[in-house]
């Protein structure tokens, strides 16, 4: 059972680890961009409908909101509706600057928060059972 921070914009929930919150604050402090650092993961849920609305949804968003509770409950973890002390409670995805073609800067920067399925299961502790 793991603890997580959950921060909400714009119908986005974005989740993070209570140990890559810390590790978030470590490194902003140290003025250096957390989420640069493969260490530190920020999960990022929307509603169905937007998930499957094109295809820059499905590869940018970790998955729904059904997805999300279902990993919480997976693994019974606990999760606070708050920013806890060390992450800044950024919500990616949520203004939708992954579809800026003007401020490219601005794009890959939001890209960087893009986790992969390793991710997940690494962080929820989701392992897959087999049957004999």
């Amino acid at each position: 059972m793991a603890k997580f921070y959950k921060s909400y914009n714009n119908g986005v929930v974005a989740v993070i680890s209570e140990d890559d919150a810390k590790r978030y604050g470590m490194i902003r402090r140290a003025e250096g961009n957390p989420v640069a650092h493969p260490e530190v993961r920020v999960f990022t849920f929307c509603s169905s409908e937007r998930y499957n609305r094109d295809v820059i949804e499905r590869m940018t968003f970790t998955g729904t909101h059904e997805d999300l509770q279902a990993l919480l409950e997976a693994g019974g973890h606990k999760v606070e509706s708050s920013c806890g002390p060390d992450w800044d409670g950024y919500v990616p995805f949520s203004n939708g600057f992954q579809y800026s073609e003007h401020a490219r800067n601005t794009k890959a920067r939001e890209l960087q928060y893009v986790t992969s399925l390793r991710d997940v299961l690494d962080v929820f502790g989701v392992f897959r059972t087999t049957t004999s």
